[in-house]
């Protein structure tokens, strides 16, 4: 998140999604020597296997990524900051209708708590108001 509010603050005329894909792409030339140097890949991948990488890469980093810059871009940080709550919640839901995960009373509450916690942050935010400083 520091890189994300550092990023607030220098503007360019680059459009945000150019930006994260810039990015991404730079990270993935860096990684790549140590990447090779550790990872062995086995000469065949299943079909499965390889299909959820392909979709992790999709839309976990291009679509996910490209998204948290441009909602940095366009809106307030407060706002863009809860993706770390729901970005829980839509794994969730996306396993358990999926692959049929397991969905109890457990993880229900879990998920109330973590939508009390945001409107909490929402409500705070709503009603902060700055100190006024008097001189007397």
């Amino acid at each position: 998140m520091a890189g994300a509010l550092l990023q607030r603050r220098q503007r360019s005329n680059v459009h945000p999604i150019v930006s994260g894909a810039i990015q991404q792409a730079a990270t993935g030339v860096f990684m790549f020597l140590p990447a090779s140097l550790v990872e062995r890949f086995p000469a065949h991948v299943a079909l499965r296997p390889g299909l959820a990488v392909i979709y992790l890469v999709l839309f976990g980093s291009v679509v996910g990524y490209s998204s948290f810059v441009y909602a940095m871009d366009k809106l307030p940080v407060a706002i863009v900051s809860i993706y770390t709550y729901v970005n829980p919640m839509v794994a969730v839901f996306l396993g358990w209708l999926f692959y049929r995960e397991p969905f109890g009373i457990r993880e229900l509450i879990a998920m109330a708590v973590i939508f009390a916690g945001i409107a909490i942050v929402k409500f705070s935010a709503k009603q902060s108001i700055p100190m006024e400083t008097s001189e007397a």
